[in-house]
């Protein structure tokens, strides 16, 4: 829960971190794994400012 507030706060280096421990506890959580991913990403490249936590896929 930790990790997803961070996420949703845009706090994407804590939530990095707190996705780490989750995926300590359980290394094949594909949710976890997702958000990591975003996570990084998101370091590199931040979503808009009207950004509201959602991922929309653009390809499927």
């Amino acid at each position: 829960r930790r990790a997803l507030d961070h996420y949703r706060q845009r706090d994407f280096t804590q939530a990095i971190l707190d996705f780490e421990q989750v995926l300590q506890l359980r290394p094949n959580d594909p949710p976890a794994q997702l958000l990591l991913s975003r996570c990084q990403a998101y370091q590199v490249n931040p979503p808009d400012a009207d950004w509201d936590g959602i991922c929309r896929m653009e390809v499927k």
